[in-house]
């Protein structure tokens, strides 16, 4: 039996394939093992996808129902959503290595800094030490560094002005605002016979200055 719809018949009961019904249509009845449901599932079988995780070629692993742990099968390299609030992504190579993807991520704004005490987007913050940041507090003396834009969780991304410059040599103070000093060189206060005054930036670790000259005082 027969159906038609439009210019194309369809069967309206299962194929046996023995013989072959005489319209030669073959795979619509959903329950079929040659329907399109029948088809989808044997790329599954073919691709090895059941569910999550889906693993692709190479062994490769995705999984995007959000887990407290890597939910791949040990040994394979797995992308994962974390389930933690707000969400994270991560990759956990084959040795068992995890990575939070969104780590340091600043997407396209700020620099990342861990949390030192909880922290919301648009406060203004002061870096106590090395790549963390606290609240900036004027009658602590706690100098603002910059803002927060953007919260992770045990991070966040704060924007500031200024270009950084790194240099493995420099022992600098966390947070220390740097002076120009004389003979081209910067300190963390201005020579004590100055005719200008004027900061060059801040640290941000032992061995990057956030070059943020200002205006010089006379």
């Amino acid at each position: 039996m027969t159906t038609n719809w439009g210019p194309v018949v369809f069967p309206t009961a299962l194929d046996t394939f023995a013989p072959l019904m005489i319209d030669n249509v073959d795979e619509v009845i959903a329950n079929h093992p040659n329907s399109l449901a029948g088809a989808v599932l044997a790329l599954e079988n073919k691709l090895n996808i059941d569910n999550d995780p889906i693993i692709g070629t190479g062994g490769l692993q995705f999984d995007s129902t959000g887990n407290a742990a890597n939910p791949g099968a040990a040994g394979e390299p797995t992308l994962w959503i974390d389930n933690l609030s707000p969400t994270t992504l991560w990759f956990t190579d084959d040795l068992g290595t995890d990575y939070d993807l969104l780590a340091g991520a600043s997407f396209g704004v700020g620099e990342n800094f861990i949390k030192g005490v909880p922290l919301a987007v648009g406060d203004l913050v002061h870096i106590s030490v090395a790549d963390t940041v606290v609240l900036a507090d004027a009658v602590l003396g706690d100098l603002a560094h910059g803002m927060v834009v953007f919260d992770h969780g045990a991070t966040v991304d704060i924007v500031y002005t200024g270009r950084e410059l790194v240099n493995p040599l420099w022992a600098l103070v966390p947070g220390t605002l740097y002076y120009l000093d004389t003979a081209g060189g910067f300190a963390t206060t201005p020579p004590v016979a100055w005719t200008v005054q004027q900061e060059i930036g801040f640290a941000r670790n032992a061995t990057t200055l956030v070059f943020r000259p200002t205006l010089a005082t006379t």
